[in-house]
This record gives structure tokens, sequence and C-alpha cells, in this order.
């Protein structure tokens, strides 16, 4: 399909009646309907028989702490309505965003916010974003059941990969050969970019997948659900090597550190980062820690939205974002609090670049850059 860099963005709004309800599930701004029955039947668990190591002989070097002594952050314009997903460039001169309401991703300039290339071809409301390191593709997900691969210089569409039910994430491998995508009908599948095909289907988990990550080495993916687990599971086997308990609610996000020796992963109540090799919480940072006495919150119920790695040298860092307008950057090993970004209203999508630059947006369409320094 042609691409019309100036034609506006189509927009579409999705309305839940009383009687549907009882029937969604919603987590932090989103709301889906909820599957206790797929409509064809899951591929059963591989044999537990035989499962592939974790570890390697050439561990890939721990990420050292890089000190931030300064940053800046700027505004751009933003969008009528709530910022539903960002992603930066690899060389972090570009950014991707969309609101809730749109059926098109636009790439903008992250200095100047000038519009470069629209992105069009979604049937419904796109949901996630990401680029792939070598900076050729950019996947998108959305509610029309479908992750499209887009070349992203000329803004053409490369692939569409169809799903049973609505996709809410997806993430590429470093080698920029594979991409994972997590589904509604709780199946985390794994795509074969130049075959443009599907290389394996993941369905251990018992809730809606919500999150996936691929680990740096590209050999094993970790996928967040609505279940309460993590699950680490091997990328050209699928077996499960680990599962990862002690999430309360949702698990809404997860992703490796540049090492990928360790994951970090929250619900609205805490952030959790987990140490691969053994499976066990490293640390947990409860979002009750954030409420200070005699401080009136912002919202009546302070909540945990995202959480992810700092950008490219600063990502020995965590990153934690809460629906109180706050994103907080926290040390990974002593979960103090090293620095953190306003923003005028609760920020529900974030990316990290390659080098020093993190987007985010917040519910009034608001987009901020910060630059670590």
């Amino acid at each position: 399909k042609k691409v019309a860099n100036k034609a506006p963005y189509p927009m579409r709004k999705t309305k839940v009646t009383t009687d549907e309800e009882n029937h969604m599930f919603q987590f932090g701004d989103f709301c889906i309907a909820m599957e206790s029955d797929l409509d064809d039947a899951i591929l059963q668990a591989a044999q537990e028989a035989g499962e592939p190591e974790v570890e390697k002989d050439d561990k890939p070097t721990c990420v050292v702490e890089k000190k931030i002594r300064n940053f800046q952050q700027y505004n751009l314009l933003g969008h009528p309505t709530r910022v539903k997903c960002t992603a930066i460039t690899p060389n972090e001169n570009y950014y991707v965003s969309c609101s809730h309401e749109d059926t098109a991703i636009v790439m903008y300039d992250i200095y100047s916010g000038k519009e470069m290339l629209s992105f069009f071809g979604h049937e419904d409301t796109v949901i996630s974003a990401c680029f792939s390191l070598d900076s050729k593709f950019l996947a998108t997900t959305s509610r029309d059941n479908t992750m499209i691969l887009w070349d992203a210089v000329i803004g053409q569409q490369f692939s569409v990969f169809d799903h049973e039910k609505v996709v809410l994430c997806c993430c590429f491998s470093r080698d920029s050969k594979f991409l994972v995508s997590g589904c509604q009908d709780k199946i985390c599948r794994k795509w074969d970019i130049r075959r443009r095909r599907e290389a394996l289907a993941y369905s251990e988990h018992e809730g809606i997948i919500v999150a996936a990550s691929f680990a740096p080495d590209g050999e094993t993916i970790c996928s967040a659900a609505a279940d309460k687990t993590l699950r680490i599971w091997n990328a050209m086997t699928g077996y499960t090597l680990k599962v990862l308990r002690g999430h309360k609610g949702i698990v809404l996000c997860c992703t490796y550190s540049q090492d990928g020796m360790s994951i970090v992963s929250n619900d609205e109540t805490v952030v959790k980062v987990w140490d691969v090799a053994t499976g066990e919480c490293k640390i947990s940072i409860e979002v009750a820690s954030m409420l200070h006495p005699g401080k009136r919150p912002l919202t009546k119920k302070v909540a945990w939205t995202l959480s992810t790695y700092a950008p490219g040298g600063y990502g020995f860092y965590i990153v934690a974002v809460c629906n109180d307008r706050i994103v907080h950057l926290f040390h990974p090993i002593t979960g103090e609090e090293i620095v953190s970004f306003h923003s005028r209203a609760p920020v529900y999508c974030l990316s990290s670049g390659l080098n020093c630059k993190m987007a985010f947006g917040d519910a009034c369409g608001n987009i901020y850059v910060v630059v670590l320094k």
C-alpha cells in the first residue's frame, strides 16, 4: 500500500458497554475482551526432558555502572489524546508514536518534532511498536489481529503476520532475523523475518501475553502474561527453562538487561529484578515506597505502569514509571532512586535508545525526551 505522508491520522474509538465490563481484561490504560477458552485448541506442552542449559561458556560482559551526572528533558508536539506507544530508532535521531485512537503510526525528528514519515496499513488502533537493531525494520501490532513489518526507511509494508486474536506486544532479536509477538490467545509466537512465516509457537502461559523480550544472545525469550508469571524459554525448541513467580498481579512488562543476566518486570504494585541463571528475585521496589508521608498523591490508586532498563551506556539502571506523573530511575542493586523525571499526566509508554535518550508519552498527548549525561 502507498504511503501518504501528509494524510490526516485515521481515528477509531472503541466503547465498552456495561454488560461487557465483567468480561474485559484491563491493565493500565488498556482494555480487551477476556478469553476463557481458545477458539482453536492450543498445542500441548512439549515433554519435559533434556532441557537445554541457560548458561553458556562465552558469557557476555557484565554491564558496568556509568554515573549519571546530568540530564536534559524537553517536550515535543504530541497528540490530541493519550499517547499509546512510542519507539526510538537505534541511532536516536527519530522516534515513532501514536495515540490510543490512531490506526497509523508516525515517525518524527527527535530534535525538532518534525513529521518525517507515516505508516498506514492497520485497520484498527495500533498497540505497540519496536525497531530492529539494524534500523531496517519497524514492527507494529494492532487490535486488527495483525503484526506488520515495515521498511523503516520508506514506510512500505514488508510483511503482514496474521494472528487469531489481538496482538499486544512485539520484539526483535538483536540480529534482526526474528520477531516475537504476544497475543490475546495466550500464545507467544516467534517469526522468521526472511521467510516471512511462523517459526515457533509457545503456549505454556495460562493468560494473555502482555510483554515479551529477546535475550541479547537470541537463544532465550522471556514472556510476561496475565497469569502473573514470567517464563524464560528456549527460542529454538520452545522448552520452558525457568518460571518466575512472585508477582501478585498481571505482569505488565519484562525486559532483559544488556548483558542478558537480569530481567526487570513489574505489576501494578511492585517492580522486580530477576537473576536469569537462578530464577530468583534480586530486588523488589514496592510502589508504596514512593508515597511520601504528609504528601497527598495525585491519583487515588498509585501504581507502576512500566519498567525497563535505561538507554545505552546507562543500561545498568532501572527505569520505572508510576501513574503519579513521575518516571523514576533506580540503582538495580540497592533500589536507591538516582533521578526522576516529571510529566504533566500519567505515563503509559516509554522507549529507551541505544546511547543516551529515552522518550515517553503521557495521557494528555505530550511527548517527552530525556537525554542522560
